[in-house]
């Protein structure tokens, strides 16, 4: 009775694990898209700011853009070609600040591209 008790313990620990794993690979591959997306974002508002006046391009908005840059590039190169101990430390830790900082890129990018639609 023992041993089938054993078993099944360890039966539900491989299941534990392998749903973790799981939700893990799929937070790093989903996270990639969305950085991916918020770079994509920056060169359209980038694109957008050309030309227009400097009220608009030295905005919190914008500055708030540009300082995302480089730390989404850093969490892109951890995901894509970082070690998994890395990737896992980002998905334990930064998990929220990343979540964050997306959120932070996305407002900013509508504001400065829905306010500024008819600015010269």
């Amino acid at each position: 009775m023992q041993e089938k008790e054993r078993i099944r313990r360890e039966k539900a620990e491989r299941e534990r694990v392998i749903h973790i794993r799981k939700r893990f690979e799929k937070w790093c591959n989903r996270t990639v898209d969305i950085l991916k997306n918020c770079i994509l974002e920056i060169d359209s508002v980038n694109r957008f700011l050309i030309g227009k006046p400097p009220d608009i391009i030295f905005s919190e908005d914008y500055a708030q853009m540009l300082h995302a840059e480089p730390v989404i590039n850093y969490w892109l190169d951890i995901l894509c070609m970082g070690e998994t101990a890395d990737k896992q430390e980002l998905f334990i830790r930064n998990r929220k600040e990343v979540e964050k900082l997306v959120q932070r890129v996305r407002s900013s990018g509508k504001r400065i591209m829905g306010e500024n639609r008819g600015s010269a």
